[in-house]
């Protein structure tokens, strides 16, 4: 599945839904998943290592189980529905107008096999008046 992108405001709030689908594109059902898990994170591009994100995670969200749980709902037919919090959507450097943040949704059939998906968000600075 490839990377989805969004552009969104610092400190707000979104609900983000996506279907569950396997290699062959075809949606895997509720009952077929035994774990789905986020892992979210801050891409810093001033970083000179050879992994490109910053280890820092946003949200206490590192390798968390979201099935059902921590604010992510997955339909008995396969939509993962995330409620992205203001929290998630806060921006660490304040010295740029837009940062990348990373959202890694691996999910764990019960056969033991792995998918993911990658949901990029562009968090825009937001002036708001006083």
């Amino acid at each position: 599945m490839a990377a989805k992108i969004f552009n969104v405001n610092q400190n707000n709030s979104y609900i983000l839904s996506f279907n569950l689908v396997d290699e062959n594109n075809v949606a895997i059902v509720e009952a077929n998943i035994g774990t789905l898990i986020l892992s979210y994170y801050y891409e810093n591009a001033n970083i000179t290592t050879a992994d490109k994100y910053h280890l820092a995670t946003i949200n206490s969200r590192s390798s968390q189980d979201v099935k059902d749980a921590n604010n992510v709902v997955l339909s008995s037919t396969g939509t993962v529905t995330w409620t992205v919090l203001a929290a998630d959507t806060i921006k660490l450097n304040s010295t740029t107008n837009e940062e990348r943040h990373i959202a890694v949704f691996t999910w764990f059939y019960a056969t033991g096999k792995q998918n993911s998906v990658e949901i990029v968000f562009n968090v825009r600075k937001v002036q708001y008046a006083e």
